[in-house]
């Protein structure tokens, strides 16, 4: 994991492809994040 940037923009594209939600249909609160790029960048 030499770039982060990188590693993440990668993976987020990868990600993207297979799904198409980017958050959870119901949430309390307005999230920081979409789902698919905490996903990512836990990857």
């Amino acid at each position: 994991m030499n770039n982060l940037g990188a590693n993440y923009e990668r993976i987020s594209e990868v990600l993207r492809k297979i799904s198409n939600e980017n958050l959870l249909p119901y949430q309390r609160r307005t999230p920081k994040l979409k789902d698919l790029e905490l996903i990512s960048l836990a990857l």
